[in-house]
């Protein structure tokens, strides 16, 4: 058997096109904290440096004390986790009754979830915000809840699909054989084999709330309402950017995600 070595050049080359690749990805994380600290005057100073040449806390003191980034934050954790409890609930029954139960449509149930899945959320923009003026949910974080809900259950249950068509019939059987019936099931069988899917859909669901930013600052005005993404705006005046304000929201709401 003839074993054949790894070029160290090519090695050489991979690694360096790794670490490159990691410096481009970082740059932005580590320009944003060090923005972060960076006092007025390093703004405005003639000589441009990477690091900052003085640093403070005066950016951090500012967007906590001096503005309304603790409401926006505790308004994102109120939305970020009604939205994820609500589609961990919802996919776990949707993808239970598509992979489990035996109904009429249920093969053309699964399809369309997955179709819904594929349209843009910008689609839906315009005839969501229509609905939730209907309905008198504007400036509600109601609103917010609902619409994100559009977005994170499709996928949410896809995933699940996925996961429990994976589980034999046979685990089933054999938990109905011991006195189980539907609900124990699910909860007993099923949830346990799929927790690094219920793990995924989590993730994916308070992430997105957390981050999501188009919806946020249309259907929000009022800012005891608004999230962190629309909220922190309030330090861009038309073409006037308060940069280590912006940075050190923008730290502290990276940090919590």
């Amino acid at each position: 058997m003839i074993i054949q070595k790894k070029s160290p050049v090519l090695t050489y080359c991979f690694w360096t096109l790794v670490a490159i690749a990691v410096l481009w990805a970082c740059f932005p994380i580590v320009w944003m904290v060090l923005t972060a600290f960076r006092s007025m005057q390093d703004f405005f100073a003639a000589d441009v440096s990477l690091l900052p040449q003085q640093l403070t806390l005066e950016n951090f003191e500012d967007v906590i004390d001096r503005s309304g980034f603790l409401v926006y934050m505790k308004n994102s954790l109120i939305v970020g986790v009604c939205v994820t409890l609500l589609s961990i609930v919802i996919s776990i029954m949707g993808a239970f009754a598509i992979t489990r139960l035996d109904f009429p449509g249920r093969t053309l149930i699964a399809r369309s979830i997955i179709a819904s899945y594929l349209i843009p959320p910008a689609l839906l923009f315009i005839p969501l915000f229509f609905l939730v003026t209907r309905v008198r949910l504007h400036d509600s974080i109601l609103s917010l809840i609902i619409t994100y809900l559009s977005a994170t259950v499709p996928f949410s249950i896809w995933m699940l699909y996925g996961y429990f068509s994976t589980i034999p019939q046979s685990l089933d059987d054999a938990a109905t054989i011991d006195g189980c019936n539907k609900v124990q099931v699910l909860t007993r069988v099923l949830v346990p084999l799929s927790l690094p899917g219920i793990s995924v859909v989590t993730l994916y669901s308070f992430t997105l709330c957390w981050n999501e930013f188009l919806y946020a600052l249309v259907f929000i005005t009022n800012e005891a309402s608004r999230t962190i993404p629309a909220g922190i705006v309030v330090w861009i005046v038309e073409d006037s950017f308060a940069w280590g304000r912006l940075m050190a929201a923008s730290s502290l709401s990276v940090s919590c995600t």
